[in-house]
């Protein structure tokens, strides 16, 4: 993941965060700056949005947020990049 990060930054890539993950936000924010994520153009948690990743509505609404058409790395049903 550190590559794929590292490729992203160096080639201007917009790089968004998606998870299911229950902790506020700053906490998010806090740990990915700690393991040298600094540079994440927007996070989304599904506890923020109150969308499900398992239903596949988090997925979605990122998608129509961010303006993605087709189908993207992020999209399996148990994981993502």
């Amino acid at each position: 993941i550190k590559r794929v990060y590292e490729w992203c930054v160096e080639n201007k890539k917009r790089i968004i965060v998606i998870s299911d993950m229950y902790l506020p936000i700053g906490v998010i924010k806090e740990i990915l700056e700690g393991c040298g994520y600094d540079k994440i153009d927007e996070i989304y948690l599904s506890s923020e949005v109150l969308r499900r990743k398992r239903t596949g509505d988090l997925v979605s609404f990122v998608k129509d947020k961010e303006g993605i058409s087709g189908r993207n790395s992020f999209e399996s049903e148990s994981e993502g990049i």
